[in-house]
């Protein structure tokens, strides 16, 4: 009956059947799975309560497992009924079963009880999985999840969540402990591979991040999460020009990848990195309305209108009236479709980094009111620390340093800059914390400290060796200091990393060229 959908006169046949013998505890915990499925939560619980709720003695192991069988049906009919106090109190009765029936076990059969052990290594992990998610206690949850392993040590699931809350308090080299246990297991695990190669990348590790990603999109093509992730690897290696393979194998995967967002993102940030902002605005304009990649796809777009050519800072190297004729600000239409584009990324609310880029648009008008206006939300931005702001907040330094140079303020601006250049790196400011940098070498390049500006450039380039700005610098103090032999190598390094399509730096290379001849 059920099988053909009719649950009603199911539920029927089980009520008749129950009432002619009520010890068939099958036909209970049939029905009140019937009413869960339904989701018919108060009649199953009534179902399961006549059982329940009777004062008991456990004379058989059958007795055991089939209370322990209720208890875990009336943990997800308190689930379903988003009482969690209730579903964890259901969880925490049948785990105190289950243990008082391994105690019983002993001497029986080592399958048996290797069976009653996993069932007892599941029912800790439901009952921890409540406590972090539901009850917010992550510290008994973890007590949980290693309980489990004391039943089960290949238990996937406990490990892979003691890896997650390790990864959240930062603890890396325990999660990587976790992740190694994990894949000894399962080598095919994607969740632990995607774990320790992003751990890796946290520890600075990236060849070994990167080698983890490679080995796991190999496998599966069209993982964007680690394809975008390699990209980002390859990219700070210097080694953009791997990345095109990948691309053509996700393409290649199936007919409908020529419609996955995620692979229309992952173009985008490649052909942005490459120096094609056009090709990037078109394809991540196909993976604006994703609710998974269309954040971020709206983001770069809205930077890429901003700054189509990828300069990473806005150049003072020749006088300060540089920085105004950089700014895009003659281009209105871009200036306007990058301002529809906040639209969008607004409607989701007001993030930091919503705050932060609504506050270049502003600067971009050139207007003194609009500048000081941005300044003034930049400044608050820093000064009202939320766990949010915090995560952005070298970007608003950034701006306000920005916001200074327009003002004229170099002064102010300079001393910004220093705050980010001592604050400690963090992999989600990276771009950010590239463009300060950057900003500060230029500076004091003006000023003829090359030593202070190439210690701010070695630093870009540990962290990115693609950063065409950072070698384009070094070329430049090389060639002021006639070394052209050495020029020349750092504008070849620049050109190859700018795809060869910037023609400032291809002139540069040419001239140190002939110079060194």
């Amino acid at each position: 009956l059920i099988t053909t959908h009719e649950y009603a006169k199911a539920i029927d046949y089980y009520e008749t059947a129950m009432k002619s013998d009520p010890s068939k505890t099958i036909l209970i915990h049939d029905l009140a799975s019937l009413y869960t499925r339904l989701k018919k939560f108060d009649q199953a619980d009534k179902v399961l309560s006549e059982v329940l709720d009777k004062s008991k003695t456990y004379p058989d192991i059958n007795s055991i497992t089939n209370d322990v069988k209720f208890y875990l049906l009336r943990s997800k009919v308190a689930e379903g009924n988003s009482n969690h106090a209730k579903a964890v109190e259901a969880l925490s009765k049948a785990h105190d079963l289950q243990n008082i029936l391994l105690g019983r076990v002993k001497g029986e059969q080592p399958e048996f009880v290797r069976q009653q052990r996993e069932v007892a290594a599941n029912i800790c992990f439901q009952l921890a999985e409540h406590l972090q998610l539901n009850v917010k206690n992550i510290e008994k949850a973890q007590g949980f999840y290693n309980r489990a392993l004391q039943h089960d040590d290949s238990h996937e699931k406990s490990i892979l969540a003691l890896a997650k809350i390790c990864l959240a308090r930062n603890e890396l080299d325990n999660c990587q402990q976790q992740c190694v246990t994990l894949l000894r297991t399962d080598p095919g695990n994607e969740e632990a591979s995607i774990m320790l190669a992003d751990l890796m990348f946290r520890k600075g590790e990236y060849d070994a991040a990167t080698f983890h990603f490679q080995q796991l999109l190999e496998r599966r093509p069209n993982h964007y999460d680690a394809l975008n992730r390699l990209i980002l690897l390859l990219r700070r290696a210097g080694r953009l020009s791997e990345v095109p393979r990948f691309l053509t194998m996700a393409e290649n995967l199936s007919t409908r990848a020529s419609i996955e967002p995620g692979l229309h993102y992952c173009k985008g940030i490649y052909y942005r990195y490459t120096n094609n902002p056009r090709e990037a605005l078109a394809a991540l304009y196909q993976a604006r309305h994703d609710g998974e990649w269309g954040r971020k796809a709206i983001i770069n777009m809205i930077e890429i209108y901003l700054n189509p050519d990828n300069e990473a800072i806005f150049s003072m190297s020749e006088d300060e009236e540089l920085v105004e004729k950089n700014l895009p600000v003659n281009n209105a239409q871009a200036l306007n479709s990058a301002r529809e584009l906040l639209k969008e990324l607004l409607k989701d609310g007001r993030s930091t980094k919503a705050k932060v880029l609504e506050c270049y648009l502003l600067m971009y008008s050139k207007n003194r009111q609009n500048i000081e206006q941005a300044l003034g939300a930049l400044v608050n931005i820093i000064n009202n620390p939320t766990p949010e702001n915090q995560k952005n907040t070298v970007g608003a330094l950034l701006g306000v340093a920005f916001a200074y140079i327009l003002l004229k303020q170099n002064p102010k601006a300079r001393n910004q800059l220093k705050r980010i250049a001592k604050m400690s790196y963090n992999v989600e400011d990276a771009d950010d914390f590239e463009r300060g940098w950057l900003l500060l070498a230029d500076m004091y390049i003006q000023g003829g400290k090359y030593d202070l500006s190439q210690e701010l450039l070695k630093r870009c380039l540990n962290y990115n060796r693609s950063c065409s700005k950072a070698w384009e610098l070094m070329g430049y103090i090389m060639e002021k200091e006639q070394s052209h032999k050495e020029a020349a190598e750092n504008y070849e390094a620049a050109w190859r990393m700018e795809n060869e399509s910037n023609p400032v730096v291809g002139y540069k290379l040419a001239f140190n060229y002939l110079k060194q001849k």
